[in-house]
């Protein structure tokens, strides 16, 4: 049997590329409640649902690129922590199995019953293309056609034997 590190250096390059590729463009959410103007005086915990309107801001720049939702997410711990404490997330029921070690990316679970989420515990780690983060948080989101005609990346890998 095989170690991990193979697919989870295949996962990187992959996820990596999907950042570096996509160019519907960026929306800015801070997951610390402003200081001052409209959202500085609301509960925290009713500011945190505006990453909800971030989700919904991207999905509309790609809409307007593509004329397709996006149909997936890919978020690392931090962020997955922040969307699990929404109303509109559910927790995929094998997600995080107790006991398991989870070695990549995997299905987490959904937002709004419209976005899969998968939960990739390097990105808070590495960042895009492998840097260091910085404290920032980041999410991709993206659309998974329903034939290879409809995709925007594919990945052929093969093994020598």
């Amino acid at each position: 049997m095989g170690t991990p590190q193979p697919a989870r250096e295949i996962d990187r390059d992959i996820i990596d590329a999907l950042f570096a590729f996509a160019g519907a463009g960026n929306v800015t959410w801070h997951y610390t409640v402003p200081g001052s103007g409209p959202y500085s005086l609301i509960d925290p915990k009713a500011y945190n649902r505006t990453l909800m309107d971030a989700i919904v801001d991207a999905n509309n720049l790609i809409f307007q690129k593509r004329y397709r939702n996006a149909s997936w997410i890919v978020v690392g711990t931090t962020t997955a922590a922040r969307l699990e404490k929404l109303d509109e997330f559910r927790l995929f029921p094998a997600a995080d199995p107790v006991g398991t070690i989870v070695y990549g990316p995997h299905l987490f679970g959904t937002v709004s019953g419209r976005w899969t989420v998968y939960k990739d515990p390097w990105l808070d780690v590495t960042g895009p293309g492998g840097g260091p983060v910085g404290g920032a948080e980041t999410m991709l989101l993206g659309y998974k056609g329903s034939t290879p005609l409809d995709t925007g990346y594919v990945f052929a890998g093969h093994e020598r034997s």
